[in-house]
């Protein structure tokens, strides 16, 4: 029953893009990555695991970018650049982009909210006109005060 309920509200509010993401990460480790019971460390690590199982060794870089350019150019046959390596992601274009997103969502669920509302008033609009056989016109006039 929870599940339901979180479920609906996770289609109905969630940015679409994220419902994407979620519906990839559930066919690819068979879990819903919205469930609480979901450790979202542990499919990463498992997901890893599976790739370095997967891909020959000659073939796979594993790579951190503290690591700077010499791996990465050694495992492409490059040459490491004069440049130093870019640094980027800092904690905090990290916190503004996570404020960003949660501002984006938020009025993404207003807006929904508000189209929510407006069809309710729509419909107890039409209830009302219909339940007193009430004409438009009269209706109108009543709202005005007239």
């Amino acid at each position: 029953y929870k599940r339901l309920i979180s479920s609906f509200l996770f289609w109905c509010f969630f940015p679409s893009h994220m419902k994407a993401i979620f519906q990839l990460m559930e066919r690819t480790h068979g879990k819903q990555p919205n469930d609480p019971k979901t450790d979202l460390a542990e499919l990463y690590t498992e997901w890893n695991d599976r790739v370095v199982a997967a891909i020959p060794k000659e073939r796979l870089l594993v790579f951190n970018v503290k690591q700077g350019w010499e791996p990465l150019c050694k495992f492409l046959g490059k040459p490491v650049p004069d440049t130093p390596f870019p640094r980027v992601n800092s904690r905090e274009e990290l916190k503004q982009l996570v404020i960003n997103i949660k501002r984006r969502v938020a009025l993404e669920k207003f807006l929904k909210l508000l189209k929510f509302l407006g069809a309710v008033g729509i419909l107890s609009s039409i209830g009302y006109v219909c339940a007193t056989k009430t004409s438009w016109f009269k209706a109108i006039q009543f709202c005005k005060g007239y």
